[in-house]
């Protein structure tokens, strides 16, 4: 499995330099540009991941990152996988909002005078974001819905013609196709609880499921970056990335 995580990361570093170079800095305006910085991102917190990856290592900081990793991922997909362009654009739109708004409120929670600026720069940008979500295609026909979801920022609804949202458990499951409650337990690593310090260090079945997941997260992750960037890796290569995600 980690033989088969080296080769997307050593085949994936020449598309993840190439966007580099295409897209230096994110603009949330522009989708192409903001979805290539996340990748980027992605592509460096594997590398990361990769590096603790050795027998008697970090296993709290392993399974950290991979709860982090299975959220990036399956937002990712959430989000710029939509069945319609429109869609990927008021979904893209509405996760801009979300995460202004979050650090608007970070911002003031610091209570600094220094920060004032940096608040109405981001009121400002957070309303230009709505503005644009309101001239979005799909808004003149579903305007109550949209409007709705503005209220939080609901770029995780399931569809515009239900009230439901996705729950992350059902990202993994749902988006990602992980059939397994496992990566939701990973949040006992995130978060510090009991369960982070439970588990056996004798045992090496959390180890080798670790890999399997990062492997297989790797695997979702190198097919989305392939497709948008019209890129075909060897067919040996896709083929066996298929099989195994069957």
């Amino acid at each position: 499995m980690l033989r088969a995580f080296d080769l997307l990361q050593e085949y994936n570093e020449s598309v993840i330099n190439d966007l580099e170079k295409r897209f230096p800095q994110s603009d949330w305006r522009i989708i192409d540009s903001f979805t290539a910085r996340r990748c980027i991102n992605i592509h460096r917190m594997f590398n990361t991941l990769r590096s603790l990856l050795i027998p008697n290592h970090d296993d709290c900081s392993i399974n950290a990152l991979l709860r982090s990793l299975a959220d990036h991922i399956a937002s990712l997909l959430l989000i710029y996988s939509g069945s319609t362009k429109d869609e990927i654009l008021l979904r893209h739109l509405l996760c801009i909002a979300d995460g202004i708004t979050e650090r608007k409120e970070t911002l003031l929670s610091f209570c600094r005078v220094n920060n004032h600026i940096d608040v109405l720069e981001q009121e400002h940008v957070l309303n230009e974001c709505e503005e644009y979500i309101r001239l979005c295609p799909l808004y003149p026909e579903h305007k109550n819905r949209i409007e709705r979801l503005l209220t939080k920022h609901n770029w995780k609804y399931k569809s515009l013609a239900s009230g439901e949202s996705y729950k992350w458990s059902e990202l993994y499951r749902d988006i990602l196709k992980l059939n397994n409650d496992y990566v939701e337990y990973l949040s006992q690593y995130v978060h510090g609880l009991a369960g982070s310090v439970l588990s056996s260090n004798k045992n090496d079945v959390s180890r080798a499921t670790a890999i399997c997941i990062a492997c297989y997260l790797n695997m979702k992750f190198s097919l989305f970056i392939w497709d948008i960037c019209q890129i075909r890796p060897p067919d040996v290569l896709t083929n066996t990335l298929n099989e195994l995600i069957r």
